[in-house]
């Protein structure tokens, strides 16, 4: 339901949807924000008795410095996202690209980039899968993989680290 704030041609929509749910003021609701950004917004609009969880930002300040163990192993650093734009990912790309050699001295492999092409239109999407294959050509980078469409289960279990970008 959150996203529904982002679209502005679905405005009244997300207007509606937190009308529908005062009628349930008896019941119990939890909501789940995918950022501290969403779920304040969302507690902003919430009946009082709902509950509003963040699911994936880290509470506080983490820092991370390899032990010596850690540094001979394999991580596999990865981001699942539709290739659009505004998701990031060419960012993602040539930051792997730019920083492979620090990025594998801290004892990460690989970078994998589950995810594809979902919108055939000629939006400011098209032709962006080739746009970051243009982008590993230019660093002759072989660190980073493609590797497809996948089912979260698998996304999850194989990856060590996960990285999330949007730009909006």
């Amino acid at each position: 339901i959150w996203h529904f704030r982002d679209y502005l041609s679905l405005k009244d929509l997300f207007s509606w949807c937190w009308k529908f749910f005062s009628f349930f003021s008896s019941c119990s609701l939890e909501f789940i924000g995918n950022s501290y950004d969403v779920s304040r917004s969302i507690k902003k609009a919430l009946p009082a008795k709902a509950k509003s969880w963040t699911l994936y930002n880290p509470v506080g300040e983490i820092s991370y410095s390899p032990s010596a163990s850690q540094k001979d192993k394999n991580f596999i650093l990865s981001t699942a996202s539709m290739f659009a734009p505004w998701k990031g990912i060419h960012f993602l790309v040539q930051f792997a690209c730019l920083f492979e050699k620090s990025l594998k001295e801290i004892g990460i492999s690989e970078f994998h980039i589950y995810g594809d092409e979902i919108y055939k239109t000629t939006g400011d999407h098209f032709g962006y899968k080739d746009q970051l294959n243009a982008i590993l050509k230019k660093y002759k980078c072989d660190f980073v993989k493609f590797k497809g469409l996948k089912s979260p289960s698998h996304i999850f279990s194989n990856s060590d680290l996960f990285i999330h970008s949007s730009l909006r």
